[in-house]
């Protein structure tokens, strides 16, 4: 199924459509592809699907500039150069290929709007090369710092935001005594997003966040 002209019929065939245009989802996960460049005139592609496949590169990908989710589980990708030009991307799922080091991950620094990144999906047993430094979560993190996980799991950068202005809360009350009661009676609204309800960081989070209201509560009766 490498041949690309092929590829592109069997897509319009399974989904209906005539006109790669108009195609929006695309599953093509375990069909031992080699090649998946020829999916560039799917330019309105939105979710796309590849895993457990035999891709090696993603340079034919720089025209789906609508894509934002892309799953590239388990494939053998030693370079994520194309996907530089998909500025809508959100989340992207790439364990178990080959990307060795950081420099592999060049294309995704201006990447804006990326939230969520796989390295290592430690349930399935995936992982790649550049996850074997000890360093790779913080390198990650500091050169992508608009992510909201990494390798499934929240980082909370949101979180703690809420976090630091409620200290800078407490350390305003401690000096003041003339605010009033009511304004502190209601809790704040704090929105936990893109995090698992299983994620024992997030149960961790809320519990640190109770203790500070209740701090609050305490400087203000």
């Amino acid at each position: 199924m490498s041949d690309t002209k092929s590829l592109i019929d069997i897509i319009k065939h399974e989904q209906g459509h005539f006109d790669a245009e108009c195609i929006l989802f695309i599953d093509l996960s375990c069909r031992n592809l080699t090649d998946a460049n020829s999916l560039s005139v799917c330019r309105n592609l939105i979710i796309l699907n590849l895993n457990n496949n035999s891709l090696t590169n993603v340079r034919g990908f720089g025209t789906l500039i609508q894509l934002k989710n892309l799953s590239l589980a388990e494939n053998r990708i030693s370079s994520l150069d194309g996907l530089q030009s998909c500025e809508s991307l959100e989340t992207l799922n790439v364990a178990g290929n080959n990307l060795t080091g950081l420099k592999s991950l060049a294309p995704l620094l201006n990447l804006t709007q990326l939230r969520s990144l796989c390295l290592t999906d430690r349930q399935n047993n995936l992982t790649n090369p550049l996850c074997d430094f000890p360093s790779y979560q913080n390198d990650v993190k500091n050169n992508l710092p608009n992510l909201d996980t990494l390798d499934n799991e929240w980082l909370g950068q949101g979180f703690q935001e809420h976090l630091t202005s409620l200290e800078s809360a407490i350390e305003q009350l401690e000096t003041s005594y003339n605010i009033s009661k009511s304004k502190t009676n209601e809790k704040p609204t704090i929105i936990i997003t893109k995090a698992a309800s299983f994620d024992r960081s997030v149960h961790l989070a809320n519990e640190e966040y109770e203790e500070l209201f209740q701090t609050i509560q305490m400087l203000v009766k």
